[in-house]
C-alpha cells in the first residue's frame, strides 16, 4: 500500500507466497518472460541459469555472516549480479536468512556419518547434491511448495534450510530433530 501511495497509484505490488505462482523454477522462468516482476530467490536456483553463482554455495566457505557480507558487498558480489541481465534477470541485492540447518523427521544427524542413506531435500544446484552425496546421503530435489507433504509422507526425511524458512513454511510441524 505504501508503494502505491508513494507512486500515486502508478505501482501496485501484489505479494504471493511460496507456490502460488508455480514452482520455484517457474518463478525464474516467469521473470525471464516478464510474467513475474520480482521475486526473492536462492543462489541454488540462480545457478541453474548462471553456474558462476555456485561459488556462494561452497560448504564452509564463510566462517560467519560478516565474511559472507564482505564478499557479496565487495568486488565479487556485484560482478555476479552484472551478468544476470543476459539471462533475462536483474539481481537487485543479496540477503541471507541465516545459516542452513539440516533437520529431520526423527533420525539423529549429530555427525556427518549419520547422513548416510538419508533422503535429504536439496534445492537445485550441483553444490548441494554433491555435498550430500559425499556424505553418503541421498539428495532429492523437491520444490519448496511440496516439502511439507514430502516430509509428512516420508518421501524425504530431512531438509536443509535456514530456521526462518522452516518456520515460514510450517515444516516445524513435521520436523522432530533440529
Amino acid at each position: 500500500d505504501k508503494v502505491k501511495e508513494k507512486t500515486d497509484g502508478g505501482v501496485e505490488i501484489q505479494v504471493y507466497t511460496t507456490g502460488q505462482l508455480g514452482s520455484q523454477v517457474n518463478m525464474l522462468t516467469g521473470m525471464q518472460t516478464g510474467i513475474v516482476d520480482l521475486c526473492c530467490h536462492t543462489s541454488g536456483f540462480i545457478q541453474t541459469l548462471y553456474p558462476k553463482f555456485m561459488v556462494v554455495d561452497l560448504p564452509f566457505l564463510f566462517k560467519d555472516a560478516a565474511s559472507a557480507e564482505r564478499m557479496l558487498d565487495g568486488e565479487i558480489g556485484p560482478k555476479l549480479l552484472e551478468e544476470l541481465p543476459a539471462k533475462g534477470i536483474y539481481g537487485l541485492s543479496y540477503a541471507h536468512f541465516g545459516w542452513r540447518v539440516t533437520s529431520t523427521t526423527g533420525r539423529s544427524l549429530a555427525t556427518p556419518a549419520e547422513a548416510k542413506g538419508m533422503k535429504i531435500r536439496v534445492q537445485p544446484g550441483a553444490i548441494y547434491a554433491a555435498m550430500f552425496n559425499r556424505l553418503g546421503a541421498n539428495p532429492v530435489q523437491v520444490d519448496l511448495s511440496e516439502v511439507y507433504l514430502a516430509l509428512s509422507q516420508g518421501a524425504i526425511e530431512a531438509i536443509e534450510t535456514p530456521m526462518i524458512s522452516m518456520a515460514a513454511s510450517k515444516h516445524d510441524e513435521v520436523i522432530k530433530v533440529i
